[in-house]
Order: C-alpha cells, then sequence, then structure tokens
C-alpha cells in the first residue's frame, strides 16, 4: 500500500492528513485488504485521515455524515483521489485553488512555521528543513542573529 502526508488548505483551516491508496503489495495485505475488507482490487480506494483525530473514510461524499461539512474534506478527497500518483508528502491541498477562487495554492504552513520560529528563536540551529534554511539557503547547522 502506498501513504502520503498531505495538508488540506481552506479558508482559515490547515487539516494535516494521510492519505492510503488500498492497493495490496503482498499475500498477507491482500488477504486482508481486498479479501476481507473488499477493497477494490484496481487501487481505486484512497483512504483519506484526519491526524489529529483519525477520522478517516475512503468515500469522499461520507465526509459530511461524520461533521465535516460540505466543502473543504470532499473537494480535497475528491483532488487527492484523481491526483494520487502526481502528489508527494508533504503536498499542499488547497481547496480554493481546486474551487477556482485562487490561482495558486497557499504555502505549507511547515514552512510558515519555520519562519516564525527562526525569528523568535534567533539562536535555534538550522536548518529545520532538510532543503535548507529557509532565511538563507545554508544546509548545514548554523545561527542567525536577528
Amino acid at each position: 500500500m502506498q501513504f502520503k502526508i498531505l495538508e488540506i488548505r481552506d479558508e482559515g483551516t490547515h487539516i494535516p492528513v494521510l492519505a492510503v491508496r488500498m492497493l495490496a503489495e503482498n499475500d498477507v495485505q491482500r488477504y486482508y485488504v481486498h479479501g476481507r475488507c473488499g477493497y477494490p482490487k484496481d487501487g481505486s480506494g484512497i483512504v483519506v485521515m484526519h491526524l489529529d483525530n483519525q477520522k478517516a473514510t475512503v468515500d469522499p461524499y461520507d465526509w459530511p455524515s461524520m461533521g465535516f461539512g460540505t466543502r473543504t474534506m470532499g473537494n480535497a478527497h475528491n483532488f487527492i483521489y484523481e491526483n494520487f500518483d502526481k502528489l508527494s508528502d508533504g503536498d499542499v491541498v488547497d481547496v480554493r485553488m481546486i474551487l477556482g477562487e485562487t490561482k495558486e495554492p497557499v504555502e505549507s504552513d511547515r514552512f510558515y512555521e519555520q519562519r516564525r520560529r527562526h525569528s523568535d528563536h534567533p539562536r535555534f540551529e538550522y536548518p529545520i528543513d532538510p532543503n535548507g534554511c529557509p532565511l538563507c539557503g545554508k544546509v548545514e547547522a548554523h545561527n542567525h542573529d536577528v
């Protein structure tokens, strides 16, 4: 099975999720996933789970019955289903962009948090992100005096 950690965003919303393609890769998984639980053998079952409360569903239209309304999770789940192979860990699924309300997805909150922590704690060693310091791009650990 394949899984990805994604960040769902909407107006005033930040939801970290786990998306799992329910496609068995070995006999044990096949027995349970397809044999016992009945997930499609073509891998079209994509479970999306909130990481903060562990509420999950394979049905994009089931979110309202779980108390999540009709906008954010349903649209995000459909987008994840249609684009699973194109998505990577940490990608932002921006419902405003999906619905055409904005042209580009919002930046991930994890980058904002890194910059905020960096400016609040100038002696904190960086980088947090393996891609480099969000202020100067250095990959090795270092400090900034701000």
